[in-house]
């Protein structure tokens, strides 16, 4: 089952990665999504967290603060600059019943249109409490 739609503007790894949720994972709730961005620290931008599910219908849209940088290891692959920063949220999801597909798309701006750019999809299987 394809959850996620082709990916519209795909960010490259060494300017955002997601650490977690892997792809294809079964997580409960409160989903636990961290990673870090190459320039999210610039103006405190951070990063977007939409959770988009089978009928490609945006459910839930997070907007996370970059986080402080010391005492974390930034991962391999990333272009680490001053900006570098990691990122984090719990996210809560609402009336899952049973195992629920869902697409994570963490993304770095959006465009004036609204559409997402610098976008990493990950692909998880949400289990109900």
């Amino acid at each position: 089952m394809q959850v996620c739609a082709p990916n519209p503007d795909p960010a490259p790894a060494k300017l955002l990665q997601v650490e977690e949720p892997k792809p294809n994972e079964q997580v409960k709730i409160p989903v636990h999504v961290r990673g870090w961005g190459s320039t999210i620290g610039q103006n405190d931008r951070g990063v977007a967290l939409s959770v988009v599910d089978l009928k490609q219908s945006v459910i839930q849209v997070n907007n996370l603060p970059p986080l402080p940088r010391e005492y974390r290891v930034a991962p391999p692959g990333i272009e680490v600059t001053d900006f570098t920063r990691p990122f984090a949220a719990d996210v809560v999801l609402s009336n899952v019943n049973e195992p629920t597909p869902y697409c994570l798309w963490v993304y770095l701006e959006t465009t004036q249109e609204g559409r997402a750019r610098g976008v990493v999809q990950v692909p998880i299987i949400v289990l109900p409490q």
